[in-house]
């Protein structure tokens, strides 16, 4: 039996007023008790209310988790949706130690000293900053860019593919660039910066799909284009389907032996970093669509996000690289086709990072 009503895209929405709720009740029973001692029956209650926020906590990050994992995030989304998950980490944790805590003190009888009630009542507040901070990044999310919204998310979906596009490489100001397949398949050398500069197999050339056909012949071959960022959204259309071997669709590019990835790595889906030359595997999932796909990598703060056709296939967290490029990553046979890349600037870069050009 399906308890979500049919408008509701997961359970979250329905989840998240109870730990507000409960939390809630708890303050209020503990600022009561601070006038009426005697009453032993609400230090009892503020400390159960305290415990079962804890666990309402716990259950609603859960599925805030799994709701993120099932919805369509629009690019500029994408920072707030970041925060949110951090700042709900640290509520669940801060509601389950403080409940700890509290259960602790009371059992110990500790907590009927007026000093140590109010001191204890005050961290309580810090609970309520972290409940009001996340609730406000949910709700940014939902009333400001749409996220489980289905007739937005529907609208995302049916987006025609804008064919008006004028081939090559634009720039925006705020770093965000595209690149669209043209004619001529040698161009990608002049929008695109090649590492290494000489590869001997490399083979580029125009596709009757449209696109344009990139192969190394079983060499390492790095495509990277556009300023340093240090929080992006990339989409890449692309027909892997006549290339054997790990294509990459790259971010925070620091040289060919550290990056960020996302791509196909023989029949999987993979997500990851390359540092220090080591491979460093994040999340995966196999790889069940041919022809023409269009991959979505996000690298925002700690938190990385793979998308194939809109659909979340892998998820991690690690510690950020400094900022850099996008580009793409080759190491096999045969050749994928890629008609366009899409890199979209999540956060406010610096100067320097705005006038790094790497092409």
């Amino acid at each position: 039996m399906n308890f979500t009503p049919e408008w509701a895209p997961n359970i979250h929405p329905l989840l998240v007023h109870f730990p507000i709720v409960i939390y809630i009740g708890a303050i209020f029973f503990d600022l009561i008790s601070q006038f009426l001692k005697e009453q032993r029956w609400l230090r009892w209650s503020s400390v159960y209310f305290y415990t079962l926020s804890a666990f309402a906590a716990v259950v609603t990050f859960i599925s805030g988790k799994n709701a993120a994992d099932s919805v369509i995030i629009p690019a500029m989304a994408n920072p707030v949706l970041s925060e949110h998950a951090d700042l709900a980490l640290m509520t669940m944790w801060y509601f389950g130690v403080y409940s700890v805590l509290r259960l602790f003190l009371f059992f110990k009888q500790l907590d009927r000293n007026t000093w140590v009630s109010v001191i204890l009542l005050l961290i309580g507040g810090g609970g309520m900053f972290l409940l009001f901070e996340t609730a406000e990044h949910g709700g940014q999310l939902v009333y400001e860019h749409g996220v489980g919204v289905k007739a937005l998310e529907q609208s995302f979906k049916n987006q025609p593919v804008d064919e008006k596009v004028e081939s090559g490489l634009s720039l925006q100001p705020d770093g965000s660039w595209r690149w669209k397949a043209g004619d001529d398949a040698r161009s990608v050398l002049n929008d695109f910066k090649m590492v290494p500069a000489d590869v001997p197999g490399l083979v580029i050339h125009t596709d009757e799909s449209g696109g344009i056909a990139v192969g190394a012949d079983g060499q390492e071959l790095v495509l990277f284009s556009g300023p340093a960022l240090s929080s992006v959204q990339a989409d890449l259309r692309i027909d892997p389907d006549h290339f054997e071997g790990t294509i990459y669709l790259i971010h925070h590019y620091q040289s060919n032996g550290t990056f960020d990835y996302f791509g196909i790595a023989g029949n999987s889906f993979v997500l990851g970093r390359i540092e220090n030359g080591r491979n460093k595997i994040y999340d995966s999932g196999k790889k069940a669509v041919n022809g023409w796909i269009t991959m979505r990598v996000v690298g925002d703060g700690r938190h990385f996000r793979g998308y194939v056709n809109t659909k979340l296939v892998a998820h991690g967290h690690d510690s950020e690289l400094p900022a850099g490029p996008v580009g793409l990553y080759v190491n096999g046979t045969g050749t994928a086709v890629i008609s366009d890349l899409i890199v979209t600037s999540l956060r406010k870069e610096t100067k320097e990072a705005k006038d790094d050009h790497n092409h």
